[in-house]
């Protein structure tokens, strides 16, 4: 038994039918009053145990839905992202490549550019950055696939880069 634990015995939940919904965050055990309470434990263990069984469902429903919304927003922060501060010189080249100083559309990146050319049709600065994207994807999947001992901080640069070039190609 917990200490601090809530009892409350049988004949209190056999009074109100609803108590276990009414209660349901502070309901750690109800106990029965034995054989002369007139509701077996056996009974009062398998509602809790189905009552805490939807409860789990519906967090289960929310932490999905919960988990989608944070997905949507790490894919917004990517697409307004700067250029990441990298170490490696090798990874610091792909970054240079793919982000714009002083840049006239979004944050600078390939993937702002193929998002705008996605949206309006027009190329930007003269030309189309589809293919620099893909090209650009495949080129820091095989830095990241060369480089497995990199610092989180730049495994985590390339990871969303990809991402977001990723999400843009596809109109995200």
């Amino acid at each position: 038994m917990f200490p601090n634990t809530i009892r409350h015995t049988a004949r209190e939940v056999k009074q109100s039918p609803n108590y276990a919904d009414q209660n349901v965050g502070t309901m750690l055990e109800i106990a029965s009053v034995g054989a002369t309470g007139g509701l077996a434990a056996s009974g009062v263990r398998a509602y809790r145990l189905y009552r805490w069984s939807q409860i789990a469902r519906w967090n289960d429903r929310q932490a999905a839905r919960n988990r989608a919304d944070f997905e949507k927003y790490k894919d917004a922060l990517r697409a307004e992202m700067e250029k990441p501060h990298t170490e490696n010189p090798a990874l610091s080249d792909l970054m240079d490549t793919l982000y714009r100083e002083n840049a006239t559309v979004g944050s600078g990146s390939t993937a702002a550019a193929v998002r705008q050319e996605l949206e309006t049709g027009m190329p930007v600065g003269g030309a189309f950055h589809s293919q620099k994207a893909q090209d650009s994807i495949s080129a820091l999947q095989r830095w990241l696939s060369k480089n497995p001992a990199a610092s989180p901080g730049d495994r985590a640069a390339a990871e969303n880069v990809i991402q977001d070039m990723s999400n843009a190609l596809r109109g995200k």
